[in-house]
């Protein structure tokens, strides 16, 4: 799926994303780098590449830079879809701390 013009729209596919995934898209939308969110997460560099290539493959996004530019130009329509699916944002959690 190419997206058009700023890949500004929402994507039908965003339901298909376990939370741990929401949280490290939404890392990724604040513009984060691996490291940072592996550790953020307590995760390790290569499990933050695992969750990025899983979440563009389920939001049909291929590219390694095209996941972060949609994540980017989407950020307020996926804080709100986060709400949406898992309720707050996790913001005062240790998942999340930065992410507002």
């Amino acid at each position: 799926m190419n997206l058009p013009n700023g890949y500004l729209m929402p994507n039908e596919h965003l339901y298909l994303l376990t939370q741990r995934e929401w949280i490290v898209l939404l890392y990724v939308a604040a513009d984060f780098s691996n490291t940072a969110i592996a550790d953020k997460l307590c995760i390790t560099g290569r499990s933050v590449i695992n969750y990025r290539n899983r979440i563009g493959d389920k939001l049909q996004l291929k590219g390694r830079s095209t996941l972060g530019y949609f994540a980017r130009r989407n950020i307020d329509h996926l804080k709100y879809s986060y709400t949406i699916y898992w309720g707050k944002l996790p913001i005062s959690s240790p998942y999340c701390p930065d992410i507002d």
